[in-house]
């Protein structure tokens, strides 16, 4: 079942919302000063996807729905983020790539849709469009990019589909409106969105209601989420070769960063940006975290990226072409030639370098971390029992 994006943004009491809402910890109160225009966040070799649209309502509406905001938690349901920035759909005059996830775990985002602005008849109308004709690594994928619009990958119109419709007015020097839209979801035949846009807030609200018009889930009449605009809850880091660095989660500030030396552990997730292509990952049974001692034989990109991760940092790496498997990509992974990639990454494990021994000294690379077993097998590995693995390291070319 398909959870819509206004649903997911109220969290109501209903199923999904509720597993969403486990464990929920308390936040602290975040920065609310509207977040600084994406075009000031990036390079100026930077192509931020732009909007065409000339229309002065549209505009407006597209600025108040861009940037971080936060909704502190509510009763049993946890403090969200919501992230939005510009994304180039083909087909569309404007569009906006929206992430939803738990202020507790922003690198786990469950909610990703395609917000666009325009005018029908003479109507200004927010419509919600899903990722729909995808496969289903591509949301993963997707998620912290919006830190980096530039990293988001151009999208055609007929691969997405339209989910919810709501027609906007005019009011208070902002935007409201609602929609009535069919639905299945949780025993209701149609659900019906409001919306409020404001300078720095938005307020999103939807209800279900059965086929007498009864309302079967959601809020309270007149009961609206609230998010409001804060700091941009990350900034992405740019490195050498086009390599971007995204830390969704800091990782331990009271411990030391990864370096020359260091030996790290990470679970990670590999993706091929196009499409969302899930090539590899080490979350899956029987793997264990993959262990290496930095620099080490791996493609550029981890080389360059994993420095500076701290125990517990989840970043994400968006790797170009010739710092991934270059010209010849990696056809064994079913990896395209020149592809870009986008890594999960996760630090479970980090020793230090240790001090070099003096003159005439014995040295050693230590321990091999959490997992005493050696690294994950790379692509080369020839036993067949095993889940098809893709290491990223510069042995994998030789296929």
């Amino acid at each position: 079942m398909r959870l819509t994006a206004a649903t997911a943004l109220v969290l109501a009491a209903l199923s999904a919302p509720a597993v969403l809402a486990q464990d929920a910890k308390p936040v602290t109160e975040k920065n609310t000063t509207p977040p600084a225009a994406v075009d000031a966040l990036a390079p100026d070799s930077v192509a931020i996807p732009k909007h065409s649209t000339t229309d002065a309502d549209v505009l407006g509406v597209l600025s108040l729905l861009t940037g971080s905001f936060l909704a502190q938690p509510a009763g049993d349901l946890p403090a969200l983020r919501m992230n939005t920035a510009p994304m180039t759909v083909t087909g569309l005059d404007n569009a906006l790539y929206f992430e939803l996830s738990r202020d507790d775990s922003p690198q786990a985002a469950f909610r990703h849709a395609v917000l666009h602005v325009f005018k029908h008849q003479g109507k200004l109308t927010l419509r919600v469009l899903d990722f729909s004709k995808f496969q289903p690594g591509f949301t993963p994928s997707l998620t912290g990019l919006w830190a980096a619009p530039d990293a988001l990958p151009v999208v055609a119109l007929d691969q997405l589909s339209v989910n919810s419709e709501i027609v906007l007015t005019a009011a208070d020097g902002g935007f409201s409106g609602a929609g009535t839209n069919p639905t299945t979801f949780g025993g209701a035949t149609h659900m019906t969105s409001t919306v409020t846009l404001a300078k720095g807030q938005i307020g999103w609200a939807d209800r279900g209601t059965d086929a007498s018009g009864k309302q079967v889930w959601g809020p309270a009449a007149g009961v609206n989420s609230a998010f409001k605009a804060v700091e941009p809850f990350v900034r992405a880091q740019r490195r050498d070769g086009g390599l971007i660095v995204i830390d969704l989660v800091a990782g331990k500030a009271d411990q030391p960063a990864a370096a020359e030396g260091s030996q790290v552990a990470v679970q990670y997730t590999g993706w091929v940006a196009a499409d969302g292509f899930q090539f590899d990952t080490s979350r899956q049974q029987g793997r264990e975290p993959f262990q290496v001692t930095l620099p080490a034989q791996l493609i550029a990109g981890w080389n360059q990226g994993l420095p500076g991760m701290r125990l517990g940092t989840v970043r994400r790496l968006y790797i170009p072409g010739p710092l991934g498997y270059g010209e010849r990509g990696n056809p064994r992974a079913r990896i395209p030639a020149n592809a870009t990639l986008i890594f999960d990454v996760e630090c479970v494990f980090h020793k230090p370098a240790e001090p070099k021994p003096a003159e005439g000294g014995a040295g050693g690379a230590g321990g091999q971390g959490p997992a005493d077993g050696g690294n994950p097998k790379r692509s080369d590995a020839a036993d067949p029992k095993q889940p098809f693995q893709v290491a990223p390291s510069e042995a994998a070319k030789k296929d």
